[in-house]
């Protein structure tokens, strides 16, 4: 019984050590084996493109049981988000590049200074380089200067906001300059009338006087100075050396009560009009002089036309609202039945006749811009209607001119400028000094 119990006890923990034994031997050639394969996978998935679906195939259960993600599939979805992420990257980069070119070479030289207002400076500042006072002017700036109303009839539209109001318009060739007024009482408790786009933008030394009627004084005293050997000119020159003949026209808008801001105008016109620079309206003929005066805005109609037998302020008459040009009234002696004024608004009254742009086509800024940037700027309808009102100006023997013009983009612009000028426009209505001086648009 001994023996027996000895035997089947050293049977059975032989049995149990050497059942050990072969688990362990089991699970080491086991564990080689899932090596060997981790390994060789591996290498094959690094080695070529189409091993590596092999090694996918056989990866697939061995890496669901080790992680519980496939590798392969993991390995997909990072390459296909980095892939993403380039593309995203570049398309941002392309958009960021085409926003700043736009910037660069449309939006920035609208807001660099012009340099051609540095000319001008001086005579604004009077620094000690040059001043209007000085005997060089205008002769050693100004010479050169054409008045472009042949070719580029320029209107320097709300002319205040530059750095130098009248002088850039002047050396600009524009034939004309336009001035916002509001009138108010200075810190002195005495009427002034005040240059400014809104009331917010006015001050005391921003004055219609100082601004406008000083310089134009100062200027055209210049222009006529006795020549040391010629001696006084017969005739009074105006603002340009080139062509001295060529009047400047003034269009005052009026920001305030129509009454109150005439009268004070009229009063502030004293040392023109006492110069015998202003263009004038005797009751029977009209004399051009050397400074044309126009109202526009609030400026009422009844009240400068009250003095039947002198003006020497004329009125910007409403071109799209003006008459079919057969709807007038002859005058006696006449032999045609024809007379300018016959009609409403007419030389004796009105020197231009304007309208904004767009109200003038009947439609609205967003749907002219959108579809005209690349295409032609005026549809045939469009373009007759602005024939129709111009030819109605002239045959009234006013100058037509449209403000509020498309300002961008440029080519629009152009465009537009190009259909005005062959239509016959009288003044283009110009913010940007340097595209009308340079005159590359268009014309002919």
């Amino acid at each position: 019984m001994t023996s027996s119990k000895s035997f089947d006890g050293f049977g059975r923990d032989e049995v149990v050590s050497e059942l050990e034994l072969e688990s362990l031997l089991l699970d080491e050639r086991v564990g080689e084996r899932d090596a060997d394969i981790d390994s060789h996978i591996s290498s094959k998935f690094r080695r070529s493109k189409h091993a590596r679906n092999w090694g996918r195939k056989l990866r697939i259960p061995v890496a669901r049981k080790s992680i519980g993600v496939p590798i392969c599939r993991t390995a997909r979805r990072q390459n296909c988000t980095r892939r993403g992420l380039r593309y995203l990257i570049f398309i941002l980069a392309v958009a960021a590049g085409t926003y700043i070119g736009l910037f660069v070479f449309t939006v920035l030289p609208w807001l660099s200074p012009d340099p051609f207002d540095d000319a001008f400076e001086p005579f604004r500042q009077h620094s000690d380089r040059i001043s209007v006072d000085s005997p060089y002017y205008p002769t050693h700036y100004i010479q050169s200067v054409l008045p472009v109303a042949s070719f580029n009839p320029c209107h320097s539209h709300n002319d205040y906001w530059r750095r130098t109001p009248l002088y850039a318009a002047l050396g600009s060739g524009c034939i004309s300059v336009e001035a916002d007024v509001w009138y108010f009482e200075n810190d002195r408790r005495e009427p002034e009338l005040f240059v400014g786009h809104t009331t917010a933008t006015l001050s005391d030394n921003a004055t219609l006087r100082t601004m406008y009627i000083d310089p134009l004084i100062t200027v055209i005293e210049r222009m006529n100075a006795p020549n040391k050997i010629a001696g006084p000119s017969a005739t009074p020159h105006g603002v340009f050396y080139q062509d001295p003949d060529q009047a400047l026209t003034l269009l005052i808008d009026f920001k305030t009560d129509g009454v109150d801001t005439f009268l004070q105008v009229q009063e502030q016109l004293a040392p023109l009009r006492g110069r015998g620079w202003l263009t004038t309206w005797n009751g029977t003929t009209r004399t051009e002089g050397l400074v044309t005066i126009v109202a526009t805005g609030n400026a009422p109609f009844d009240l400068l036309v009250a003095n039947t037998t002198y003006r020497d302020i004329f009125y910007d008459a409403p071109l799209d609202a003006l008459e079919d040009a057969s709807d007038r009234d002859p005058q006696p002696g006449d032999p045609h039945g024809f007379s300018p004024y016959g009609f409403k608004y007419n030389p004796s009254n009105s020197h231009l006749a304007s309208a904004p742009f767009i109200r003038a086509l009947g439609v609205n800024k967003v749907t002219f811009s959108a579809p005209h940037i690349w295409g032609p700027p005026l549809s045939e309808e469009q373009a007759l209607i602005i024939r129709q009102q111009i030819s109605n100006a002239r045959t009234r023997g006013l100058v037509p001119r449209y403000w509020g013009t498309p300002r961008w983009p440029r080519a629009l612009r152009d465009r537009v400028w190009e259909v005005l000028y062959d239509e016959g426009i009288g003044l283009l209505n110009v913010d940007d000094l340097r595209a009308a001086r340079k005159g590359h648009w268009g014309g002919k």
